[in-house]
């Protein structure tokens, strides 16, 4: 969780603001209020989560006293002109309320053209009231102006009191208005930027000090707010996420977390290089206007985006009934907020059928080379229509080529006729794998013998056996099979593999710790993998150090092909 501060790296800011400081002067005024937030480490692996990003403040109308304002852009100005007083506000406002001391009866304001008045006053309010009422009415009102509604000749009527005296708004209280001892006017009722005020008791002008004009309140309201997001030493060049145009008479609520956090991402994309980076959140109204925040949740996350090696995406290859792991780097410490990685699986149909299938050993086999040829016999124990072969294979030198064929039985030997072939090429020599071959098409094979015959084309190499029985080594020449030998004892180690229908779904799937992930097939047939509770499961299992440790995707298929991991995105904060 990072703070907001009042300058760059500064102390914590409050939650209550004057958006009372010019951001630029007329004709362009506007007022402007700067946050701060630092941020350390590599931007390109940092990012602002919009779900978990909490933004809540407002924009405020205020009142204030135009007359004893230390920053300039909102003090206004009186001067004594005749017999009327002349307020000079910077901009136009709403009058609010007047306070004089020793205060006359009425307040009169006019408009002004110049230095001349209007011929009526625009606006007339009480300040205290002619005897007769307070003495009819019992009242004590005070030095209090009470705005004027009616004729000074007319009569109302009050909670049942009848005067004769001057109009009383029956909308205000009374009493509250005595305890503020001042001349209250509606929001908005008076609006203007250079106007006069005129002084009444008894109905003769009155003039006093200026300096017994101790207050001339004026409201002013949100306008044109907006927010954004600049460097902390640009705030010219802010780029602004949210507004609201225009003039607002009461408060402006902005709910903007989730935008809030987009522009913090956009501004750290502009960043390459690791380093410490203060941002500011740039608050602006057209008017002067009072700010809160309300509740801010600011949480800045650790991005994980490459492979342990350092790349963006890994190619797993699978031979029959294999795994493969790619890693990934956490902190031992990471609370894994949101991850996810694409799968896309380039897996052929075909699946094994384990007819004679273990790892073998390498110090048994056929060996195959210059006129030398190695056969296993098979005797399949129903119809199974065939795709490939998986062989045990190691070669023993470079560049050695082998064809395999698969072939009918004729009296207990090979009878060269091809039912299917391949051929397998090495760039490894010295080290046993599971080599599969695929066919051209599909053999369906019957309950009766066949064999597997493989040559060869150039080097040498061992088929691996264990302990069974059917495999023999040949002797070729001209193309011809003669038996040198049978190798009693021992069977080739071989898979079968068999096409999947095409209903038939892969079993590959992702594996993290313990936790077996159900992937998302997604539009393009690729699988999405949520990974964040299986890393967080995992990582709770582990000692506190290393305080870095490389998490393994498991990934397995009972099929050959390729899986391509791409598009990891790991969201975490270090707890």
């Amino acid at each position: 969780m990072i703070t907001l501060t009042t300058t760059p790296g500064g102390s914590p800011a409050g939650t209550q603001f004057d958006l009372h400081d010019l951001g630029a002067a007329p004709p362009l005024r506007f007022f402007r209020k700067a946050l701060y937030l630092r941020l350390n480490g590599d931007a390109t692996k940092l990012t602002f989560n919009p779900a978990l990003t909490t933004f809540k403040a407002q924009f405020q109308p205020q009142t204030y006293n135009a007359l004893n304002q230390s920053n300039n852009a909102l003090r206004g100005k009186i001067t004594k002109l005749g017999n009327y007083y002349v307020i000079e506000l910077n901009a136009p406002r709403s009058l609010s309320y007047v306070r004089v001391n020793n205060p006359p009866h009425y307040i009169n304001a006019y408009r002004m053209d110049g230095d001349a008045l209007s011929e009526e006053p625009t606006l007339e309010f009480a300040y205290g009231v002619p005897s007769n009422l307070v003495a009819s009415s019992g009242i004590a009102v005070g030095n209090v102006a009470v705005m004027k509604t009616m004729s000074l000749n007319s009569s109302i009527s009050m909670e049942g009191i009848s005067s004769g005296g001057v109009g009383i708004d029956i909308g205000i209280d009374i009493a509250a208005i005595a305890m503020l001892k001042r001349a209250p006017l509606s929001a908005g009722q008076f609006v203007d930027q250079r106007f006069a005020l005129r002084f009444l008791t008894n109905n003769a002008i009155v003039q006093p000090a200026i300096n017994a004009i101790t207050e001339v309140a004026v409201r002013s309201l949100p306008t044109g707010v907006r927010l954004g997001i600049a460097p902390a030493n640009q705030l010219d060049q802010a780029v602004f996420f949210w507004t609201q145009a225009g003039e607002s008479q009461s408060t402006v609520s902005a709910n903007v977390g989730d935008q809030l956090a987009d522009a913090l991402n956009a501004h750290l994309s502009r960043f390459t290089t690791p380093g410490v980076i203060d941002i500011a959140l740039v608050i602006e109204s057209d008017a002067e206007c009072g700010f809160s925040l309300q509740q801010v949740s600011l949480r800045p996350l650790n991005i994980v985006d490459t492979f342990a090696s350092n790349e963006p995406k890994q190619v797993l290859r699978f031979e029959s009934g294999r795994e493969q792991t790619a890693f990934v780097t956490l902190p031992r410490a990471a609370n894994v907020i949101t991850a996810q990685v694409i799968a896309v699986e380039s897996l052929r149909g075909d699946r094994v059928n384990q007819s004679n299938s273990s790892t073998g050993s390498a110090a048994r086999g056929a060996h195959i080379g210059a006129g030398r040829a190695a056969a296993q016999q098979i005797m399949p124990t129903e119809a199974i229509s065939i795709s490939g072969v998986g062989l045990l294979l190691n070669p023993l030198v470079s560049k050695t080529a082998l064809s395999v064929e698969l072939q009918e039985d004729w009296q207990g030997s090979p009878s060269g006729k091809v039912l299917a072939s391949g051929t397998l090429m090495f760039s490894r020599t010295g080290s046993t794998a599971l080599d599969v071959v695929y066919f051209a098409q599909p053999v369906i094979l019957s309950t009766l013998p066949c064999w597997i015959v493989v040559r060869a084309t150039a080097g040498q190499a061992v088929w691996i056996a264990q302990s069974g029985s059917g495999l023999s080594v040949f002797d070729q020449a001209n193309g011809t099979l003669s038996r040198h030998s049978s190798l009693d004892g021992l069977g080739a180690v071989y898979q079968w593999l068999t096409r999947s229908g095409a209903n038939e779904t892969s079993a590959a799937g992702l594996r993290i710790g313990a936790q077996t992930l159900v992937g998302v097939v997604q539009e393009d047939q690729s699988k999405r993998y949520d990974l964040a509770t299986a890393l967080n499961v995992y990582l709770s299992t582990l000692p506190a150090t290393p305080l870095l440790v490389d998490v393994p995707l498991v990934y397995t298929s009972d099929v050959t092909g390729l899986v391509t991991l791409n598009n990891l995105y790991i969201e975490y904060e270090v707890s």
